[in-house]
């Protein structure tokens, strides 16, 4: 009877720990994939926020077409006007305002206060991004580097 005994205490022993590491093996498991679930999350929050930053801004630019005839102002910060069209940067750039080296302009600089530490004309600045979206300020090479604005007609 105590061999019987011992046997069943054996048995339920390597049961148990059999069970155990199989425990632990699920644990191991469920936290890579906790892990990779994060990771995904803070993924799919970064490009939320992005597309939501894009969708704002093309809304933004729309509004203000509607509205005045003009998307840029000398009140919007450079981060801003980058946003608002692919070629601003390049704009900008044309006018020695941004994209050297040298220069010292943040995100985070007031266009108009750019221009006037820089000594650019805003006018003349703003007539050219605003070009960007009636056709009137061509880029004549695709890498962005000869501007050219054309009279309103």
């Amino acid at each position: 009877m105590n061999v019987v005994l011992y046997a069943a205490l054996g048995v339920l022993l390597l049961a148990a720990i059999a069970s155990w590491r199989r425990s632990v093996g699920l644990k191991r498991d469920l936290d890579r994939v906790t892990a990779r679930l994060n990771d995904l999350h803070a993924f799919v929050n970064v490009a939320h926020e992005r597309l939501k930053q894009e969708i704002l801004s093309q809304v933004h630019v729309e509004l203000r077409r509607r509205g005045d005839g003009t998307a840029f102002h000398r009140d919007m910060s450079v981060g801003e006007v980058i946003k608002l069209h692919p070629q601003a940067a390049s704009v900008m750039a044309g006018f020695h305002l941004g994209g050297c080296s040298s220069c010292s302009i943040s995100d985070n600089h007031i266009l108009g206060d750019a221009a006037r530490d820089y000594g650019v004309n805003i006018d003349n600045l703003l007539t050219a991004l605003n070009g960007l979206f009636d056709g009137t300020t061509k880029m004549d090479d695709p890498a962005g580097q000869m501007l050219q604005v054309q009279p309103a007609k």
